[in-house]
């Protein structure tokens, strides 16, 4: 058990002594007043003692006395999707072909049986576009915290506005975006758990644990919230 947590009796707030305590089931047995209680609770309420997370390279910071801006580029240079560069050309070009003979022809039903094939196209294109130019900014004020995306918006990718009275705990996670040749992508996520014990995802789509641990610590810092466990949080 690490020295940095302290598990205390929950009656007698007595501290328990490591050799009173098992962590397999996580149930200590107090000496002064005999009482045998789970401890689990105490472990995930404790705060965590985290190593500091270095800026990432491709993040902006600007923090005034009531507002933080936090913002990154969505361009990782070395991450350079050339699957999805060759894979939307691709495919855009097999539907353009239809799309010029439709118009050619004047034959507009072969557009609605290519429509959706055109969505998907289109959907590609503009992906790369905010791959490549899109830059997000996390804004936190006393008041609100908000997920921004620009030049090119990107409906339901992060909540718009929060209300800071209601933020309890910030918590980052790791999950799969996609899969490629059967292999998973994984991305991360910064969620916030209210004050009710509501989970809501605020931003997703990170390139690396360190971009979401960083929002995660800055933001906690500014809004003077204790970090604790969560479970399935990024370590």
């Amino acid at each position: 058990m690490s020295n940095a947590i302290q598990i205390n009796c929950i009656e007698c707030k007595t501290p328990i002594h490591a050799d009173d305590i098992n962590l397999d089931h996580y149930i200590a047995k107090c000496q002064k007043c005999h009482t045998v209680f789970d401890f689990k609770k105490q472990l995930d309420e404790a705060p965590k003692k985290r190593t500091e997370v270095a800026m990432p390279e491709n993040v902006e910071v600007l923090q005034l006395r009531n507002e933080l801006d936090i913002s990154f580029t969505w361009w990782v240079p070395h991450k350079k999707p050339a699957f999805l560069i060759f894979f939307t050309l691709f495919w855009n070009s097999i539907v353009s072909i239809f799309v010029v003979v439709a118009l050619v022809t004047g034959e507009w039903l072969m557009l609605a049986g290519i429509s959706i094939h055109l969505t998907i196209g289109l959907g590609l294109v503009y992906y790369l576009l905010c791959k490549y130019f899109n830059k997000t900014t996390f804004r936190v004020t006393r008041n609100y915290l908000t997920t921004e995306h620009s030049p090119f918006p990107v409906p339901f990718y992060g909540a718009k506005d929060v209300e800071v009275s209601e933020i309890d705990q910030l918590y980052s996670k790791e999950y799969v975006a996609a899969t490629q040749n059967n292999r998973p992508i994984h991305a991360y996520a910064v969620y916030l758990i209210t004050k009710s014990g509501k989970e809501v995802k605020v931003l997703k789509g990170l390139d690396t644990p360190q971009q979401a641990l960083y929002i995660e610590q800055e933001v906690e810092k500014f809004l003077g919230l204790i970090d604790r466990r969560v479970k399935g949080e990024l370590s």
